[in-house]
Order: structure tokens, then C-alpha cells, then sequence
């Protein structure tokens, strides 16, 4: 039995991600080890505290305001990402997840998970960056394609101008674009198309 009792310990205190039990209050009432690992802290120094005081100033916010009432009204939360403060004051990426143990109607305990979530916010990132990108040679293709269509479909240097106007405004949207062309013959410069102000 001593023996179990030590491995469920060693598995709590090492376990892959960050555990911490609290009172209905938010009062730290324990902390394992690989939290405190993460985070540089001792565990003298968080027990007794508040759990937000381990979080940044933006993630106490959002936990005040969307995880804790979430919490209160269905017993649990899952997959909340959060940034907890390290000792450094250095930001750790998290995600949280809460449960809350009853003992009749009133709240025994309140056991939440961390996991590390710095390289899937990373990677979160780097797809929007990528999807940032795809849609912008998307609109740049369209914007192309118009234009060329355009200049092929223009039976004259009015039409085609016009159509150097129009794909102009459509890459930079402007007060005005005004598109100047130059008479290989008498080298006069004229207008010959104005969108937008004069």
C-alpha cells in the first residue's frame, strides 16, 4: 500500500502537465511539481495564493470575466488558453482546464490542469500568417486576371487606360487615379482616363 501511495504521489508531483488543487475561493491549497518547474516558483511562496495571482494581467482578466462564470455554471472548463507569470515574469503559454468536485451543493475543491501551449500558439500563428498570405496572392490573382481580361477585351487606348485605371484602383484604393499616355508619334502626353476626384 506505501508503495501505491508513492507512485500516485510521484505521478502527481511529475506528471506532463502543471495540476493545482483550490478552495471555492481560488486559494491554492496545492501545487505539483512540474508546474512549479515551469513557472520558476516555489511552492512555499504559491501556496496559500490566490490562483489568478499566477496568471499575466490579461489572463486574470479573462479568467475573472469568461472562465471563472463558465466555471460557476456548468462545473467545468475545458481547453482555455491562458498565460501564467513566472517567477522571471517571463509569460507561459497554457491551456486550462477546470473541474469542480461537490460535496453535497457546496464546492470541496477545484482541480485545474495546465499544458504547455507556447509551440501551438506558435504554430496557431503561423497559420494564420499563411492564410494572411494566401488570401492576399488570391486577391493579387483576381486583381491580375480582371486586368487582363480587360486589356484584351479593349478595342481602343481610352479602353485600355480606363482598364490601367481600374486594376490600379483595385490594388491601392485612392481618392482618384488618372492614367497618362504618351503618342508615339508626336511624343504629346494626354489623358486619357480619370477615376475617382479630378
Amino acid at each position: 500500500m506505501t508503495q501505491v501511495l508513492e507512485e500516485l504521489g510521484d505521478l502527481y508531483e511529475r506528471a506532463p502537465f502543471g495540476y493545482v488543487s483550490t478552495d471555492a475561493s481560488g486559494r491554492v491549497l496545492r501545487v505539483n511539481g512540474t508546474l512549479l518547474s515551469w513557472a520558476g516558483l516555489d511552492r512555499g511562496a504559491v501556496l496559500g495564493t490566490d490562483l489568478r495571482d499566477l496568471l499575466t494581467p490579461g489572463s486574470r482578466t479573462w479568467f475573472d470575466t469568461h472562465y471563472l462564470p463558465l466555471l460557476h455554471v456548468r462545473g467545468e472548463v475545458r481547453e482555455v488558453a491562458l498565460d501564467l507569470r513566472g517567477a522571471d515574469g517571463d509569460r507561459l503559454p497554457v491551456l486550462a482546464s477546470s473541474t469542480v468536485v461537490r460535496d453535497d451543493a457546496s464546492v470541496v475543491v477545484v482541480r485545474t490542469s495546465f499544458v504547455q501551449a507556447a509551440e501551438r500558439r506558435s504554430y496557431e500563428r503561423e497559420l494564420l500568417r499563411a492564410r494572411f498570405a494566401a488570401e492576399t496572392s488570391e486577391r493579387r490573382l483576381r486583381i491580375l486576371h480582371d486586368a487582363v481580361t480587360a486589356f484584351a477585351q479593349a478595342p481602343d487606348l481610352a479602353a485600355v487606360a480606363a482598364a490601367v485605371a481600374v486594376a490600379v484602383d483595385s490594388i491601392a484604393p485612392t481618392v482618384g487615379v488618372a492614367v497618362w499616355l504618351v503618342d508615339p508619334d508626336t511624343q504629346e502626353i494626354r489623358r486619357h482616363c480619370v477615376l475617382g476626384a479630378d
